[in-house]
């Protein structure tokens, strides 16, 4: 079973040196902190992978929580509203999207899988409140 992770992670890995993927391409790939691609890249095993999304996810919600409070505050009351539904849909869509590599991969890739999917949402909902809060 971890053989066939490893297999399948090398796959991926291969793939992207294949298009020619440099470590940006990489980096966009696998958005978060610098302390999360810090232990990605020393985990050994789908335990350890498991726990360095745990704590990004964490990390990721708290600052997505800040940011949405941020935006909410940026806008007109006739506007907030809107935002509050969207942030709502858009909740339930990242819930539903990542869910789908449950039933798309068996085993344990399936959560690294599904876990990626939830930081790499989230970052970009981040940078899209951000761009709400920070608009004059």
């Amino acid at each position: 079973m971890v053989a066939g992770l490893f297999r399948r992670v090398a796959m991926r890995v291969a793939c992207l040196v294949a298009i020619g993927a440099g470590p940006l391409a990489a980096q966009e790939a696998q958005p978060g902190s610098a302390a999360y691609n810090s232990c990605m890249a020393k985990a050994q095993t789908t335990v350890d992978m498991v726990s360095c999304m745990n704590d990004e996810m964490a990390l990721q919600d708290k600052a997505l929580n800040m940011v949405y409070q941020q935006a909410l505050a940026a806008l007109p009351v006739d506007q907030r509203q809107k935002l509050r539904a969207a942030q709502r849909v858009w909740l339930d869509f990242r819930q539903k999207d990542c869910d789908v590599f449950y039933g798309k991969e068996t085993g344990t890739i399936a959560s690294i899988d599904a876990g990626g999917c939830m930081i790499r949402h989230t970052v970009s909902r981040i940078g899209d409140l951000r761009l709400i809060a920070e608009r004059p």
